[in-house]
Parts: C-alpha cells; sequence; structure tokens
C-alpha cells in the first residue's frame, strides 16, 4: 500500500516539504504542486524495525530519523507496538550517537503524546550516561528533553529507589537530579508537599547511606547534594 504526498516548493528556501494527502486536504493541490508516491507508514516501520541491527540498520536508522518528528509514524508504531522495541533498542545497545539521536527524537515524541508511563532504571541510566558524557548536540538536547518529560512523569518516591542502586554512581546521581528538578519546577503548597516528601526519614537516611556514607560523591553530585540539602533548610 503506498500514500500520495505532494511535495510543494518553498520559494524562501527552495526546500520540498511533503503533506499527506487525504479526503480531508485533496482540495488544497494547486497548479505547480509535485505528486510523489511513497511508501505508507506503516511499511516503513517494518522496514526500520526488520533491520535495526542488522547489515542494512544505517538505512533503519536514516528512516527513522527522518520519521521521528511525524505525528502519524508515532502513532504507527504505537498502534504496531514497534515503540517499546524502540525504547529497549535504545536501553539496551550500544548506539553510535547519530544512532541514539535517532532513537531519542522518536521517543521524546512518544513522551509529548503520552505514549510512555513509565521507565526503567536502565533506560534513566542511560540518558543520564548521555547528558553527561555525549558529544553530540542534537543527541544532548534530546537527552536533556527527555530528563524534562521524565520529571513530569514520575514522583519522588518513584525515583527513590534508584539511589539505592549502590553500583550505579551515574543512576544515582541521575535520580538525585530528577528529584532536584521535580522540587525547583513546582511552586507555593505543591513544593511544600515535596520538600515535605524528600525530608521523610526514610528518604534522608537514604541518600545518607548509599551516597554519603559510600563516599559516591563527585563534583556533580556534591553539587546535587547541595541543592537538596538547601531545600530542606528552607524547610525548618
Amino acid at each position: 500500500m503506498s500514500l500520495v504526498k505532494v511535495s510543494v516548493e518553498n520559494a524562501d528556501n527552495n526546500e520540498k516539504t511533503l503533506h499527506e494527502i487525504d479526503m480531508n486536504n485533496f482540495k488544497t493541490i494547486k497548479d505547480g504542486y509535485f505528486l510523489q508516491l511513497v511508501y505508507s507508514l506503516t511499511y516503513y516501520a517494518k522496514r526500520i524495525f526488520d533491520h535495526i541491527d542488522d547489515e542494512y540498520k544505517v538505512k533503519s536508522f536514516e528512516d527513522l530519523y527522518d520519521l521521528s518528528v511525524d505525528p502519524e509514524f508515532i502513532k504507527e508504531i504505537v498502534r504496531t507496538e514497534k515503540h517499546l522495541i524502540l525504547i529497549d533498542h535504545f536501553t539496551k545497545k550500544e548506539l553510535a550517537e547519530n544512532e541514539a539521536t535517532a532513537c531519542l527524537i522518536a521517543i521524546v515524541h512518544l513522551f509529548q503524546k503520552g505514549y510512555i508511563s513509565e521507565i526503567s532504571p536502565e533506560f534513566l541510566e542511560k540518558i543520564i550516561s548521555i547528558c553527561k558524557n555525549a558529544t553530540h548536540d542534537e543527541l544532548v538536547k534530546y537527552a536533556l528533553s527527555v530528563t524534562h518529560k521524565t520529571i513530569k512523569k514520575v514522583s519522588i518516591t518513584d525515583l527513590v529507589p534508584f539511589i539505592r542502586k549502590k553500583t550505579s554512581q551515574d543512576l544515582q546521581y541521575g535520580a538525585l537530579l530528577v528529584i532536584n528538578a521535580i522540587v525547583r519546577c513546582c511552586k507555593g503548597e505543591k513544593r511544600q508537599q515535596l520538600i515535605k516528601e524528600i525530608n521523610l526519614k526514610q528518604n534522608r537516611e537514604t541518600i545518607s547511606q548509599y551516597i554519603i556514607a559510600a563516599n559516591n560523591v563527585d563534583k556533580p553530585m556534591a553539587r546535587e547534594l547541595y541543592i537538596y540539602q538547601t531545600f530542606l533548610l528552607r524547610h525548618h
């Protein structure tokens, strides 16, 4: 099955944009437009994920990068549950930065559309590692965007267990970073409620035992601990 798309010449920058033709917009076609037959999104999604880890993966990631901002493509991979393959592949595979970028752009749009409701510790660890270590600006931008989306999806209670992962300082750092960001993004009564939550005895003891006593404190962690303690002091 193929979709028909119309290619519209942009007089300002000499670029062409593609718009899918359907029953709602076919009357907008004008003289001078170029019609182009292309494969359906179903075909593209199948081709991408059938070959995302074989000798044709370069083309798969190129297509994923091009389609990752298309809302209809996002709907299609959710409909066929290929978004689960995408998240799993991103989380578990060692990817080149351009490959990780293609995945993250799609993941950001999955967050925006509400198709991701929970995250795994491994996923969060991967995101934090990219934020700290990646050299590709676009990749870091989308990793930070996912971090921001994560703030809206998780609670402090969800994040505290990550701090107990004493084998991964990156994950501990990421959890504390997001906890502080959650508090910082809220105001008024909501912020006071969150500060009470981070001030619970079990939460303070978790940070003390698994970060401070374990001596898992580098400069970035020290900064987040300082912010955390500042919130506690303001509560008193």
